[in-house]
């Protein structure tokens, strides 16, 4: 909240102005007032790193497509395609604020091309995803060679695009549902996709003095 006269918040780390987010009303019994919600802008400290990204895309997989290879006959395609949702959710509130849960190569480079991340970071996140798949696909098959499980679906959880499309309508309608997960993503994720009170513009308000806070 604004202590005395207005003051805007500067980052302990960079001395810098921290980026406005979003207001909060509190509830009073006078007058309105609002809680501001600041963060750091400083690159540094909003920093996130890909290593978790392995262990990210090893769950997703073995769990979704594992839903398929285990209990496809049970719960069938929609089923299969519901699991998806539950998991890359928990993940992206477990892992979400360490590697930014990209869980896909295809969000990495809509990333990239935002210019939140660089090539080498970029290169990293689709190496640890590519070595979290690698994981998924070697624990599922070991499950179903060892664990006396049978592969509902007679291929790992691969698919094919079935008799109703062929290769180049597949194509194109993979990559229309990637561009809308891209963006989705792109857009839910971004610092300034906070709801603002209408009541106050945070471009207007204009600090006179700044504070350093923790």
């Amino acid at each position: 909240m604004w202590l005395g006269l207005p003051t805007w918040p500067l980052s302990r780390s960079s001395g810098e102005p921290m980026m406005f987010v979003g207001q909060f009303p509190v509830p009073t019994d006078g007058p309105t007032s609002f809680a501001y919600l600041f963060v750091t802008d400083d690159p540094e400290a909003m920093a996130v790193t890909f290593e978790s990204e392995a262990g990210e895309n090893a769950l997703l997989l073995f769990f979704a497509v594992g839903s398929a290879v285990f209990g496809f006959d049970d719960i069938g395609p929609v089923g299969v395609a519901l699991a998806f949702g539950p998991v890359l959710l928990a993940l992206a509130y477990a892992v979400g604020p360490v590697s930014g849960c990209h869980g896909n190569p295809a969000v990495t480079l809509g990333v990239l091309l935002s210019g939140a991340i660089g090539p080498r970071e970029a290169a990293g996140y689709v190496g640890a995803q590519l070595v979290g798949a690698a994981l998924a696909g070697g624990a599922l098959r070991l499950v179903v060679a060892v664990g006396g499980v049978s592969d509902r679906t007679d291929a790992l959880g691969t698919n094919s695009w079935g008799p109703t499309v062929n290769g180049f309508g597949t194509f194109l309608v993979e990559v229309l549902l990637t561009f809308l997960l891209v963006l989705v993503v792109l857009m839910v994720t971004r610092t300034d996709a906070a709801p603002v009170s209408r009541d106050v513009d945070p471009t207007t308000a204009a600090p006179e003095t700044a504070r350093d806070v923790p």
